[in-house]
């Protein structure tokens, strides 16, 4: 479900909750975009993995600013994975794809 954050009647952009497997345990995350359906940001919100939780550091969670369909939003091309977090990191980057898809199919032009 997409939340829809609104000045007015003006868009200020889209967050999608979400939830992706990592190793074993289910990640829940949340992709935050902007109206013109460029990532703004990435946060987790529930990490239960016994491993790779620096997934959820600011220096990992930050290389998906700017980040759009078009672009380099995958994993060793655009996001630097983390040794020891790859599952981790790969389920993040297949949430995010996932969240723009489903964004540019609800709300894109």
């Amino acid at each position: 479900m997409f939340y829809v954050g609104k000045s007015g009647e003006k868009i200020d952009g889209y967050a999608l909750i979400d939830e992706e497997i990592g190793k074993v345990e289910p990640i829940t995350f949340v992709t935050l975009i902007s109206p013109e359906g460029i990532i703004e940001q990435v946060e987790i919100m529930v990490y239960r993995e016994s491993h790779g939780g620096e997934v959820a550091q600011s220096r990992f969670l930050n290389q998906f600013r700017g980040k759009t369909l078009v672009g380099d939003l995958r994993l060793n091309q655009g996001i630097r994975s983390i040794t020891g977090a790859t599952l981790s990191a790969k389920a993040l980057v297949t949430g995010s794809r996932r969240a723009l898809i489903l964004w540019q199919t609800f709300y894109g032009k």
